[in-house]
């Protein structure tokens, strides 16, 4: 009688290690693709902010990756571990609401917070508030990027069956890269409602600062229709070759306007950038 129940123990273990196999890849595939969304959400803002020397430029993505991978991951878990259609739309479909919350909030609530923390003399400068042009766009990057979660969830079981019984390593990252396409389109679309309209400002302000410190220097002429762009720096009658950092004031409800804050030495200056254009620039003035 023991020996018979040793060996019903031993065909439900042996049953068994494909779902744990199955649950494991689930993990990875869901982890590497929340590390792709947030590559492609926050990834590229982070960059953009850097090589424009904005403040906390990696703020947003060391906050949203590490909430977006832990997500993932056991999403990816319990969806590959129950191996249930229904398990799987409804869990990804919270992941994506999950990001889409972050990817709106970060650029509000969580850059207020950083910049408490780490430069406590900006707030005075730098307040966001989250209105109700930035809750549309929250709205409209959650519907965008359920209906792409309800999609990837299509796919999702049948590429874990392939990587399952994929031959190689090689063989495996294939249904790993076809799934991730689906995260690198959502992170963008997040990236692309959310980030952009504060980073393409300090891009902007940061392009034609450079260009009016080259000028300063004697390195170069420009053409034109840029030379009253950088003529806005210029005016200013400062050393414009000095580190200095920008960071994003109020945003107009519309979108279409900006003010940047630009730090030359102790002094900040304030610009108006309209349609990704500069229009004006003058030393800050506190109310």
């Amino acid at each position: 009688m023991n020996t018979q129940n040793n060996i019903y123990k031993m065909d439900a273990e042996i049953s068994q290690e494909p779902q744990k196999f199955r649950a494991k890849l689930g993990a990875l595939f869901g982890g590497i693709s929340g590390l792709v969304f947030s590559l492609s959400a926050w990834g590229f803002d982070g960059y953009i902010l850097a090589n424009s020397h904005g403040v906390l430029p990696w703020l947003k993505f060391v906050i949203g990756s590490t909430c977006v991978i832990l997500v993932y991951f056991f999403c990816g878990y319990y969806s590959a571990k129950r191996g249930n259609f229904l398990t799987t739309i409804l869990l990804l479909v919270i992941a994506a609401l999950i990001s889409s919350w972050l990817a709106a909030h970060l650029p509000y609530e969580g850059m207020n917070a950083g910049i408490q923390l780490f430069y406590p003399t900006l707030p005075k400068l730098v307040l966001y508030t989250f209105h109700d042009a930035a809750q549309i766009r929250f709205i409209l990057t959650a519907g965008i990027l359920s209906i792409i979660a309800i999609i990837s969830s299509l796919f999702f079981d049948n590429l874990i069956n392939q990587a399952y019984a994929a031959a190689s390593r090689v063989g495996m990252m294939i249904p790993l890269i076809i799934f991730s396409i689906f995260l690198i389109t959502m992170g963008l679309i997040s990236d692309y409602f959310n980030n952009r309209p504060f980073s393409q400002p300090m891009a902007q302000i940061n392009s034609f600062i450079q260009k009016a410190q080259a000028m300063q220097r004697g390195e170069m002429t420009i053409n034109p229709e840029e030379h009253t762009w950088a003529n806005t720096f210029l005016r200013l009658d400062i050393n414009l070759n000095v580190p200095y950092r920008i960071v994003t004031g109020e945003i107009d409800p519309a979108f279409s306007a900006a003010q940047v804050l630009v730090q030359f030495s102790d002094q900040w200056y304030e610009c108006m950038v309209i349609l990704d254009q500069p229009f004006f620039c003058k030393p800050y003035e506190s109310e």
